[in-house]
């Protein structure tokens, strides 16, 4: 996660009334001055029953009736009655008035009431702003849109009639292309609408634009909740000034009768999704609002949060003016593809086409399936465009048998191989035996010799949830709460070291996760007990932890250097000394109780703690073990061994953890124990261990005899480098990698995955033999070849943000990046999208006609790396040759913070970092003044940021917002270069005036530390 220092609320979601919709929960801000908060904490719109009958019409609803907010028929020239006079002369002020439709103007005058606001305003108005203001006048921008409407998100909204405490309401006869439509529903019982409406309105008054149009409905008509909220808005309009009062009751309507009643588009809506809030956007198309909330609120909505959206809503309208007004060439790499992270050709025009365009624009769209929020991912992630060389031709040695890489280990465990080009299978598959007496599986009189099946069968009768065996080889199996070993091998551990004797081996380095864990976990009480032997002096580790899907720890046992015990609660972060210590190479059985509210801690069956905690499963949590408590990124890691760890989903008693720490004692004398019934593999054609074993074979054609993917048995092995073999790479901007810097390299594709047997869960190879009528199901022999050739896909030429869990879209201009499109025709792209989405990606190429053209070079200058108090030393002075003909040159830079929680400045996600670029001596300055902001995202809506995400998207970051592209510092350098001749460039940042130090926090509250991601270029112009 790119980070907000504290965890996004957990969604859940529950269905209400059997509709179908889902609504999400979490937390909210605080209520208004004048309203009491509800306690909800359902902070999605909502959706509910609508409860009425959508084939029933309003009595006496005309789409054309001249009532209250409906305009009259033009009644043309012919013949002007007295009324239409008096109201051609009130209007006369709006003569002249560019935003103010004189038309307009005389019907809204003859609609309303003598004694209206619009009336009083009219005789009032002094000039056009007021004029405007009073009547909402303003000519169309855009036609009501009269196609085909749908009910679905994003689709068309259509015309509706509704009748209101001020009249019939008439869509289509309202529409102006100007206004945001937002509609919100009460329905008693029912949290979300409750905690909405009871929020502060004199805060959306402050906030919103002044094109908004607010609906208020309930599902049984009038109700007192809408005469309430009809009376708190009063009261707050009332505050304003006149004609301010005249536009906002103008624009909010009071709906007097059940959705269900409602005629057209709007009721057969709510009949078919029935949200608690929606809204049409200016382009007349239905959108859901995100979460209506501050982030570390205390689960109170906000209706100011509604703004928010109004506000993004003329950003999107805006936008789109601006791509009607240049003409474009579009070359489209996605269209409505579910996209994570892919790498394509796209065909552009040809070299000579490609010399008519000085802009490129990048048209980005990254929805979420079916439009709903809650199918989108829920994280802040970096998001790139790379630019990518191609290979000069398709791989011809895919298939070629050669040497894959091995690495060196300390420890190799033998394996058998596969001759080239023949079958895998053994002609007698291994059998496990079983320890006489005790039970267990065995391979040989050692493995009873060494295996704790007292303990192991006392656990047993405990009934655990699940428990973890870590055997040799490879990595630990997932146990089920019957003992059975699970063929699938869920939840299997990452980077385990094996080590003899069924224990795993933790080297301080390694983070071991268990995904599976609480996949279907719904307990709230848990015990978890684990052997443990530590093997450190020098550093500290988690022995287990509950951690969440970012690895941040939710409660956790850390072991520090000097041996002692800590309880740490990653919900405050808080860590607490047991006051035991566990000393190096010695046993101790250690057991967690957590019934709810409290956490006890057990070592040897002896009672050591007791602590509160607020711990609330999620199926996203997970078993972590080794890693810093507050996170996996870098410094100390356990050190040591762990064995059988246990995890039960209820609250075990201290008599069952006493008969768990007797059955270990217990564990003695087996040293006479035999292991009864193993039966060794043995190899049939096609499996090797040597090259001589696969002599005599017929292999397939063109291949020589070779034993592939053995692997004796060695007490050490040294690695061995792959196979490779050159091959030429074609550059972006035309030519080729020179021959031997770019290489197929020999790989394994696959490990000669096992199968089951159909029915039995035994394991097969691919061509084994199974029961009678059962077959092999899954296995895939090994494979050997060459690899791609693999040119690099390095060169960013466009960066983006996640939302939290929203959709949005950017249009973005990467002009700076033709020269490398300069040649046109296939170029090789790839998105590396941290969240998959529906993606529309489009290129957008046009002529502007610029004074300087188009771009024509680019020279790299400066990455980013790890900010601490070295950052600086790496950056030398860069020199670079301008062309004698250049007109224009640009210093450019992808310039992103990240990192929080662990120093003090929070740097670099939460700090303003600053980068100073010298030209010859004179200096360019980029600074990140909205990471000290609390609202700096959300104050940057109008520039495209996404709105109410579920998140801490409203918080400025050191250079991105969540749910927007990162804008480039740019930064016009033509006076300080002199063409002809060698420039000079330096490069630093600075934090406060200073290179950065940084400074730990005592208690560090999760995150990771400081990093500068950048990317900087020269650009010519010629």
């Amino acid at each position: 996660m790119l980070g907000s220092g504290k965890r996004k609320s957990s969604k859940q979601w529950i269905q209400i009334l059997g509709l179908g919709w889902m609504t999400m929960l979490g937390g909210a801000a605080c209520a208004g001055d004048d309203s009491e908060p509800s306690t909800a904490n359902d902070t999605h719109q909502g959706h509910f029953d609508t409860g009425s009958d959508s084939s029933m019409v309003a009595d006496g609803v005309s789409d054309t009736a001249p009532i209250g907010d409906v305009p009259l028929e033009d009644t043309g020239d012919v013949v002007v009655d007295p009324a239409t006079a008096a109201c051609q002369n009130r209007c006369s002020v709006a003569e002249g008035c560019p935003d103010v439709d004189l038309s307009r103007c005389v019907q809204i005058c003859l609609n309303a009431p003598v004694d209206a606001c619009e009336n009083q305003c009219l005789d009032m108005a002094l000039d056009c702003d007021a004029l405007a203001l009073c009547l909402g006048a303003q000519p169309v921008v855009s036609p009501f849109e009269v196609a085909q409407y749908t009910v679905k998100i994003r689709g068309l909204a259509g015309h509706f009639i509704a009748r209101t405490t001020r009249g019939q309401y008439s869509l289509k006869d309202r529409w102006t292309g100007r206004d945001s439509l937002f509609f919100l529903t009460m329905a008693d019982g029912y949290a979300y609408p409750e905690s909405l409406w009871a929020s502060n309105f004199s805060f959306f008054l402050l906030e919103a634009p002044k094109n908004v149009q607010l609906f208020f409905m309930d599902v049984a008509g009038s109700s007192p909740d809408l005469d309430a909220m009809q009376e708190k808005i009063d009261k707050s309009l009332s505050k304003l000034d006149f004609a301010e009062q005249c536009h906002w009751r103008r624009q909010i309507h009071f709906v007097t009768q059940p959705p269900g009643q409602i005629t057209g588009w709007l009721g057969e809506f709510m009949q078919a999704v029935g949200y608690f809030g929606f809204a049409v956007d200016r382009q007349q198309r239905t959108r859901i609002l995100g979460m209506l909330q501050p982030p570390q609120s205390n689960g109170a909505l906000q209706l100011s949060y509604l703004a928010n959206e109004a506000v993004y809503f003329n950003f999107e309208r805006d936008r789109e003016q601006a791509l009607a007004e240049v003409e474009s060439t579009e070359v489209v790499m996605f269209d409505n593809k579910h996209v994570g992270t892919e790498t394509i050709d796209v065909e552009f025009p040809s070299a000579q086409q490609m010399a008519a365009y000085d802009t490129m624009l990048i048209d980005f769209s990254a929805f979420c399936p079916e439009h709903l929020d809650q199918n989108c991912g829920e994280w802040d992630y970096l998001s790139y465009m790379f630019m990518c060389e191609r290979p000069v031709e398709d791989n011809p040695w895919k298939t070629t048998t050669c040497q894959p890489k091995v690495e060196a280990a300390p420890e190799w465990l033998a394996e058998s191989g596969i001759c080239a080009g023949t079958p895998n299978f053994a002609a007698v598959p291994e059998t496990l035996g079983s320890c006489a007496d005790l039970g267990g599986e065995c391979r040989t009189d050692r493995d009873c010799a060494e295996d704790v099946i007292a303990e192991r069968m006392a656990v047993k009768s405990l009934n655990p949830y699940a428990w973890f065996e870590f055997e040799t080889p490879g990595p630990a199996g997932w146990i089920d709460n019957a003992g059975v070993r699970v063929a699938e091998n869920h939840g299997a551990f990452i980077d385990v070291l094996p080590d003899d004797g069924g224990v795993v081996g933790l080297n301080g380095q390694d983070v071991v996760t268990a995904d599976a864990v609480f996949s279907e976990w719904t307990a709230k009480a848990f015990s978890i007990g684990v052997w443990f032997e530590p093997a450190m002096t020098t550093t500290s580790g988690v022995v287990w932890a509950i951690a969440d899907r970012k690895h941040q720890p939710i409660v956790a046992l850390q072991r520090d250097p000097d041996g002692g015990l800590l309880w740490v609660d990653g919900v405050t972060g808080t860590k607490t000394p047991v006051g035991v210590t566990v000393p190096d190479h010695a046993w101790a059985l250690i057991v967690g109780v957590f019934d709810g509210t409290t956490f006890k801690l057990y070592v040897d069956g002896a009672k050591k703690g007791e602590w509160p905690l607020v711990w609330t499963p999620s199926p996203w949590d997970r078993l972590a073990l080794g890693g810093k408590w507050n996170g996996t990124n870098g410094g100390d890691f356990l050190r040591g061994f762990l064995d059988d760890l246990v995890v039960f989903d209820r609250v075990i008693t201290e008599a069952e953890i006493q008969t768990w720490v007797d059955a270990s004692d217990a564990v003695g004398d087996v040293s006479g124990a035999v292991c009864m019934g193993y039966v060794a593999p043995v190899l049939a054609p096609g499996l090797c261990t040597t090259v001589e074993d696969c002599v005599g074979y017929t292999p397939a054609e063109g291949q020589q005899p070779a034993c592939v993917g053995a692997v004796a048995q060695k007490d050490g092995v040294v690695g061995i480098a792959a196979d490779t073999k050159p091959c030429q790479c074609e550059l972006p901007e035309g030519g080729l990698t020179e021959a031997g810097k770019r290489q197929y390299t020999c790989v394994q594709t696959n490990a000669g995955v096992p199968g089951v047997c159909r029915g039995t869960e035994i394991p097969c190879q691919s061509d084994g033999e199974c029961g009678q009528g059962e077959s092999c199901v899954g296995a895939l022999p090994p494979e050997t070849g060459y690899a791609d050739c693999n040119c690099p896909c390095d060169r960013e030429i466009g960066r983006w943000i996640t939302t939290y869990a929203r959709e949005g879209r950017w249009v973005s201009d990467h002009s700076q990046f033709l020269p490398w499109f300069a040649t046109g025709n296939t170029k090789r792209i790839r998105l590396n999208s941290g969240n998959a989405y529906d993606v529309t990606l489009k290129f957008l190429l046009q002529n502007r006609n610029k004074d300087s053209g188009a771009a024509k070079e680019l020279v790299y200058l400066y990455g980013g790396g790890g900010y601490n108090a070295t950052y600086n030393d790496k950056y030398q002075p860069v020199e670079v040759e301008i062309p004698a003909d250049a007109k224009k040159v640009e210093l450019f830079a992808y310039i992103t913070g990240h990192g929080f929680g662990v120093e003090k400045a929070n740097c670099a996600e939460f700090c303003n970092h600053t980068h100073h670029f010298t030209v010859n001596g004179r200096t360019f300055s980029h600074e990140n003044s909205w990471a000290n902001d609390q609202a700096g995202c959300k104050k940057q809506i109008k520039d495209g940021t996404v709105p109410n995400q579920y998140g801490t998207w409203p918080y400025g970051r050191g250079g991105w917002c969540p749910g927007m592209d990162v804008k480039p510092f740019v930064a016009d350098v033509t006076h300080a270069v002199e063409p002809g001749k060698t420039t000079t460039i330096t490069y630093k940042s600075l934090f406060e005036g200073e290179p950065y130090v940084p400074e730990p926090w005592e208690s560090p509250f999760g995150g990771f530390p400081g990093n500068i991601v950048m990317n900087s270029w020269l650009v010519v112009y010629r």
